[in-house]
């Protein structure tokens, strides 16, 4: 109750929850980051308990969806990456969310192969390296000077929102089926289907940014007679 009524004191003026824009771009991190750490919140206990494996199996997956976000947030700062800023947020969040879609199917169909959740993994870290380092970049661009510290501390205020109400509901789902029939696979199921939502929703949300301009990549090669 008190998040519903007193939120929007903590974000930009004029701030819309289902707005465009910046209020986009916000949207996107709280729904893209909160859906991520809900996966990882989980992602070790489904791995020793649902599937059996050793703690070190299920500490490499973990490590390979860090390195997966390594690679996104280098490969977004590349000049010859010729994606708008937006359209590598939607990317980011397109490859969020396919990778929580894999972990989910994973995990409702334990006997489908481990690597399988290692591919998800990669792709949901790559996503994130992507879309995170992305919308910090796309505030700052959006924001006009005298604004652009408030609205910094917004973008990272609806982070960790995200964080807290989508990795508590996942875990309020868990512990009702665990509690209610003690099937493991419905405890884990439930929960990563939800995060995979979350972040399908973060791809719709990054279509409602708008065209902003890639300033990391280098300017088109011009080719042709000089006029």
């Amino acid at each position: 109750a008190l998040l519903a009524t007193r939120v929007r004191a903590l974000m930009p003026p004029g701030w819309r929850a289902l707005g465009a824009g910046l209020d986009a771009v916000i949207a996107v991190r709280a729904l893209a980051t909160g859906a991520f750490f809900g996966f990882a919140s989980f992602l070790p206990l489904m791995i020793v308990q649902l599937r059996g494996e050793q703690l070190l199996t299920a500490g490499s997956l973990m490590t390979v969806a860090s390195l997966g976000w390594t690679g996104g947030s280098w490969l977004q700062s590349r000049r010859w990456v010729r994606l708008s800023r937006d359209g590598l947020v939607t990317l980011g969040t397109l490859l969020v969310a396919a990778g929580l879609g894999v972990v989910a199917v994973a995990t409702w169909l334990p006997w489908l192969p481990l690597p399988l959740v290692g591919v998800g993994a990669v792709a949901s870290g790559a996503g994130m390296g992507l879309a995170s380092s992305s919308t910090s970049i796309l505030v700052i661009q959006l924001s006009a000077d005298a604004q652009l510290g408030r609205n910094t501390g917004a973008l990272q205020v609806a982070e960790a929102l995200g964080n807290a109400v989508i990795v508590g509901l996942a875990g309020t789902a868990f512990a009702l089926f665990v509690a209610g029939s003690g099937q493991r696979v419905e405890a884990f199921g439930v929960p990563s289907v939800f995060v995979a939502a979350c972040a399908a929703l973060s791809v719709g949300f990054s279509r409602r940014m708008g065209h902003v301009e890639n300033l990391s990549a280098a300017p088109a090669r011009v080719t042709g007679p000089e006029s």
